[in-house]
């Protein structure tokens, strides 16, 4: 991650954390939010994430990952990140659809990534930057 983008992430964290205590606008706070996802060692690019609370949380957080395998979460406005708590996480990659497709391009991982109950993929977020491990998915069922 190069200087500008670190810099314009903490410009905009800030920002948001401003925003989050000066207005009552009825948002729960959330916290920047980032990782990677790989496969094998290699980026999932457009692999989609979707954070299941694990609490009574109506918020379920997204992230799309970047040809580099990293990932920003979003639960307001892009890359905003995330509320604190414990979430169960969900993958799924798709190829792109063509105009010629009559229906959703398949899931190209195994099925046990797209399930919260079954992933295995979990997730603390903290209040602060979040800088989370890679998720490290394998091709076995």
């Amino acid at each position: 991650m190069n200087l500008r983008t670190r810099y314009a992430r903490k410009l905009a964290w800030c920002l948001g954390a401003l925003l989050c205590t000066s207005c009552g606008n009825g948002r729960v706070p959330v916290y920047p939010v980032t990782g990677k996802v790989l496969m094998g060692g290699k980026p999932l690019p457009r692999a989609t994430l979707v954070f299941h609370p694990t609490g009574d949380s109506p918020l379920h957080p997204v992230g799309t990952v970047d040809d580099d395998g990293s990932f920003q979460l979003t639960t307001y406005d892009q890359g905003d990140g995330a509320p604190a708590g414990k979430y169960q996480v969900t993958v799924e990659w798709r190829r792109l659809a063509t105009i010629n497709d009559d229906r959703p391009p398949a899931n190209s991982l195994p099925a046990r990534y797209a399930r919260p109950d079954s992933s295995g993929l979990l997730a603390t977020i903290a209040p602060g930057e979040n800088v989370l491990p890679p998720f490290e998915l394998t091709r076995g069922k």
